[in-house]
């Protein structure tokens, strides 16, 4: 989903359409990745959610094919389970603030935080593998 082609996280109603037509015909699970879920800010219980999300999250309702949502934007790791039920993973990002305390070396893979998702599907798991600045990788099981 392309949330930041639009302004600070509002909603598309074209994409909201798409993604639903997409998730309702496909005969594979639907992991949704985008860019904003939350504006700023560390934890979910001090945030409002960006209007395109909670407009996602209610159209694809409670559909079972939906098995997580992938997000960036807050440039630290969160998780949360969406009112429908999906679960959401915000990933830590290669542009984090300056007192972070990460050394960044140019030219490096220190400079980048990037990470590969692997999806199992057989044992319904997702690995977060990190490459560069910040090593916490992790894995999160769906339904």
């Amino acid at each position: 989903m392309d949330t930041n082609s639009i302004s600070a996280g509002t909603t598309d109603p074209t994409q909201i359409q798409w993604a639903v037509n997409v998730i309702q015909n496909s005969p594979y699970p639907v992991i949704i990745a985008m860019h904003i879920v939350y504006l700023s800010g560390a934890d979910v219980q001090s945030q409002t959610p960006c209007s395109f999300f909670t407009d996602l999250i209610s159209a694809i309702g409670n559909n079972s094919n939906v098995k997580m949502i992938i997000a960036g934007h807050l440039h630290n790791d969160l998780s949360f389970i969406a009112s429908n039920g999906v679960p959401v993973v915000i990933l830590d990002t290669d542009s984090r603030f300056a007192d972070d305390g990460i050394t960044r070396v140019k030219g490096t893979t220190t400079e980048q935080c990037l990470s590969i998702v692997i999806i199992d599907y057989s044992n319904k798991l997702i690995t977060i593998t990190r490459v560069g600045a910040i090593k916490n990788s992790f894995t999160v099981s769906y339904d």
